[in-house]
């Protein structure tokens, strides 16, 4: 499920006519929100991602006896192959300053018989 919304966030963000909506069956939450967010932005500078971010997920907590049941992963993020690039000519336009692995936390939490990733942290002042 976690990499289905890696799979779905390179989708939308490798294409300049996404609207993001693919993202809705992996996230909710402040997740989704900050996604579009991120998805609008890059299409207001007329830019899309190509390659595709790497990771490395470890699940650090699951409680099956809260309601909604939840979970925890903690990833190692690496963008070092995805890249902004203008829309039309594909000049890279990747920030000077950018990290290019950092650790993340992503929650989780089952509603309808599904996971959904609800909060999703990058601690972009460390590396992993």
């Amino acid at each position: 499920m976690y990499q289905s919304w890696w799979d779905a966030q390179t989708a939308a963000f490798g294409r300049s006519d996404a609207d993001g909506s693919q993202l809705q069956a992996y996230s909710t939450g402040l997740a989704l929100s900050e996604a579009l967010a991120s998805l609008h932005q890059l299409h207001e500078a007329k830019l899309v991602m190509i390659g595709s971010p790497h990771n490395s997920p470890v699940v650090k907590a699951i409680d099956i006896s809260s309601n909604p049941q939840t979970a925890e992963i903690e990833d190692c993020l690496d963008v070092g192959d995805w890249h902004q690039v203008d829309a039309a000519t594909k000049a890279l336009k990747d920030p000077k300053q950018r990290l290019s692995r950092y650790p993340a936390t992503v929650r989780l939490r089952k509603s309808d018989g599904s996971w959904l990733i609800f909060d999703f942290k990058r601690e972009v002042d460390r590396t992993c």
